[in-house]
């Protein structure tokens, strides 16, 4: 599984069809429409998703959409429920779109009670999770 960071939508489907040998068209529109389904009994559009989204590219690529992982404040049973579904659907690329680490040692915005801060620890939990 390849592990793809991005700025937008268009930009990875930019790089996905160029490793795949894709229309970039064909690929974006192939994930905003897991997006858009996987929004339609919420109501509230396109960025409301929260929940990983698996994608089907039109040559049988298998992505995966990852948000808001926020390390090292995320949930360990749900993470771990994550990476179990990860194997199972076993994509050939993972996006992360998002919030991968809260870095409280670098927020301004209030810590949770009893947080330790500590940036190196917190980068590292990251990257262990992302790895």
């Amino acid at each position: 599984m390849k592990t793809l960071t991005t700025g937008s939508v268009e930009d990875a489907a930019r790089k996905i069809a160029k490793q795949r040998n894709l229309e970039p068209e064909a690929v974006r529109k192939a994930i905003c429409d897991a997006i858009r389904l996987g929004n339609l009994d919420q109501g509230y559009g396109f960025l409301s998703f929260a929940g990983i989204l698996p994608v089907f590219l039109p040559d049988g690529t298998k992505v995966a959409v990852l948000p808001d992982i926020h390390a090292p404040a995320h949930h360990k049973l749900i993470m771990w429920a994550v990476k179990e579904w990860l194997k199972e659907f076993r994509p050939h690329i993972l996006i992360v779109i998002g919030d991968l680490a809260d870095m409280f040692a670098l927020s301004a915005w209030p810590k949770p009670p009893r947080v330790v801060v500590d940036g190196q620890k917190e980068l590292d939990e990251s990257r262990r999770l992302l790895d």
